[in-house]
Order: C-alpha cells, then sequence, then structure tokens
C-alpha cells in the first residue's frame, strides 16, 4: 500500500505534498484505486472492529425487554451497512474527481510525455558539447546533472532554445509545472526557429498541472498551436477536440 495515501489522510503530509496528492488523484486512475482499496481495507477493519464491540455490549447488556408484539421480528443493522455505504460513496467521489476536469485529456498528455519526451534527442547542428551532454545526462535519468548543465548553458545565453527546452521538459518530467510553464513560455518567444515547440509544451504544462484555470489557458493556447500550424498542431487539434466534447 502506497505511503503516501496513508500520510494523507493522516494529514502528515506537509502542504504542498498534499495539494499535489489531490492534483494527481484528479487525473491518476491507478492511484484512484489504489485510494478506493485502502478505503475500503480502512472501512473494513473499522467494520469489524465495531461488530467485534457490538457483541461485547450484548453480552454485557441486561435481556430485552418482553415484546409486546412477539409475532413481529425486528432485524437488527450490521455495523458494516454504514461502512459498505462510505465506501460506496468515496469509491463515487473519486471517480467524479477524475470525470470533473477532462480525464480523457489528461491521458493524452500523460500518452505524449511517455512516448514523446522520455528521451530527448541531440541536435545535429550544435556545436555545444555541454548541450550534448546535458542532455545525454537527461536520457540516461540523471535529471539532477542535466538541470545544472543547462542552466550553466542558459547563463551564457540566456536564449538558448535548446536549453530552454531541455530545462522545461527536466521540469514537467518532475511536476515543477511552474518551471516548467516559464521555460516554455521563454521558448515559444524566441523568433525565428526552424522548429519551436515552445507553445504546444506549454499548453501540455497546463494540462498536467490542472488547475481550475488551467485548461482554459491551455485550449487558448492550442488553439494558437493550430491557427499557426506550429509544432505539435496535429496533437493539437486531437485535445482540442477532446476538450470542446467535455
Amino acid at each position: 500500500m502506497n505511503e503516501r495515501i496513508e500520510h494523507y489522510f493522516n494529514r502528515q503530509l506537509p502542504p504542498t505534498e498534499q495539494e499535489q496528492f489531490e492534483k494527481e488523484l484528479l487525473h491518476n486512475p491507478q492511484l484512484a484505486e489504489e485510494v478506493a482499496l485502502y478505503l475500503s481495507v480502512k472501512e473494513a477493519l473499522r467494520a469489524e472492529i465495531l461488530a467485534e464491540r457490538h457483541a461485547e455490549w450484548q453480552q454485557l447488556a441486561p435481556p430485552p425487554a418482553r415484546s409486546q408484539h412477539p409475532g413481529r421480528v425486528v432485524p437488527l443493522r450490521p455495523w458494516y451497512y454504514s461502512a459498505a455505504a462510505v465506501l460506496v460513496l468515496a469509491i463515487g467521489l473519486v471517480w467524479f474527481w477524475l470525470s470533473s476536469l477532462t480525464p480523457d485529456v489528461h491521458q493524452m498528455a500523460d500518452a505524449y510525455v511517455e512516448e514523446n519526451l522520455a528521451s530527448l534527442s541531440v541536435p545535429m547542428d550544435t556545436e555545444m558539447d555541454s548541450l550534448t551532454s546535458a542532455i545525454h545526462s537527461y536520457n540516461d535519468g540523471d535529471y539532477a546533472t542535466a538541470r545544472a548543465k543547462g542552466q550553466a548553458i542558459l547563463q551564457k545565453n540566456a536564449s538558448n532554445a535548446d536549453a530552454l527546452n531541455l530545462l522545461g521538459v527536466i521540469a514537467l518530467r518532475q511536476k515543477e509545472y511552474e518551471q516548467a510553464i516559464t521555460y516554455f513560455h521563454r521558448l515559444a518567444a524566441i523568433p525565428d526557429l526552424t522548429a519551436n515547440p515552445g507553445t504546444f509544451y506549454e499548453a501540455l504544462a497546463y494540462i498536467q498541472r490542472g488547475q481550475p484555470s488551467d485548461l482554459a489557458k491551455a485550449k487558448q493556447l492550442l488553439q494558437t498551436v493550430i491557427a499557426q500550424d506550429m509544432d505539435g498542431a496535429a496533437e493539437a487539434k486531437k485535445w482540442l477536440a477532446e476538450m470542446e466534447d467535455n
């Protein structure tokens, strides 16, 4: 069982991690299933304890008074009925949260990140060994080293598109969405690039962050990508169609 779930419901996570957990719950079906399982186990244990205590109370209690209606049987309602109701409600809430922010769009964005940003290609025309090394560090999963090398490149050239893209992708992969949005916005502002996914990636970051106003911002950016036929236009059309359907 994921310890984060236990710590979340016990309010043992720092405020920022509590907030991050709730955001993940909105568009992570696997986490939602784990939460539902956690609640079911917890409520089952609680129901069992209550049932045991109820049995103990019955043994200690005085005999009930003779019924005035001997022909009527009044059934007992077990404590686990209440626990089951709580479980059903919890599962319903989890899936309501998942459906409230167009989960299909989130899933499409997550799939895009896994399929297209798990590794980055090295620019063919680059003469910057530090950039090549930074990208290799990223592809090896050493995000800390890749970030440090990318930041060193930006210190020398604040408009280095490849470094901005690399740092934005690192932030995106580590769920540091504020930083990702900033880097991608800077990338999108660089003119005259042969390829510039900045606007599309900025929309992607907004979708993954999932705050109340983020989908509206992402929608505007996707519309710009499509209207200007930018990098990512094909995906933007699919995502925008899904958002409009929901």
